[in-house]
């Protein structure tokens, strides 16, 4: 079977931090605010949606169950693991959004495994009301990927607001 890799990226400050934003509000993200190519690069970090100060001490690790070595296989289902953590400054309201793409559009098929905490809008998936409530500053959430036949530059893109929790769009950390 045909071996293809994903590359998962993240950046906060090593090098744009793809983890833009995802608008938390309690129905989830708007599709499209993954910062992935087919949602224009994208997020809610954008006029009209969220605003605030940079991203200093939070951080983001995307993980999966995807043998490093081997790489992902066609038509296999694997599982991406999202978890944000605020550092210790602000709320425990943290969203987000995620997609898996490449410069050509959507890759593979992402699927809710969460039921309770995520939920899908189009091609991607974001959080729930139940879904954005973290604990310790911290919130994860779990997505099932298959890989279909997905091209070896498939991205992970996602996307996550570290909220300030005051009901608007502004103070949050994008």
């Amino acid at each position: 079977m045909k071996k293809n890799y994903l590359l998962l990226t993240l950046s906060l400050a090593l090098s744009t931090f793809i983890v833009n934003d995802a608008f938390t509000n309690s129905s989830g993200s708007p599709s499209g605010s993954s910062g992935g190519p087919s949602g224009n690069n994208n997020s809610c970090a954008r006029s009209g949606c969220h605003n605030g100060p940079n991203a200093s001490v939070q951080t983001v690790l995307i993980s999966t169950n995807i043998p490093s070595s081997a790489g992902f296989k066609e038509d296999s289902v694997y599982q991406i693991t999202v978890q944000a953590n605020n550092g210790g400054v602000g709320t425990n309201k943290i969203g987000f959004s995620a997609s898996v793409e490449s410069a050509g559009g959507f890759e593979g098929l992402v699927t809710v495994s969460d039921a309770i905490n995520t939920r899908k809008t189009g091609s991607y998936i974001t959080h729930t009301s139940a879904g954005n409530n973290g604990a310790a500053g911290v919130n994860s959430w779990v997505l099932d990927w298959n890989a279909g036949q997905a091209v070896d530059q498939s991205t992970v893109y996602v996307a996550v607001n570290f909220s300030n929790n005051n009901g608007g769009t502004g103070g949050d950390v994008i």
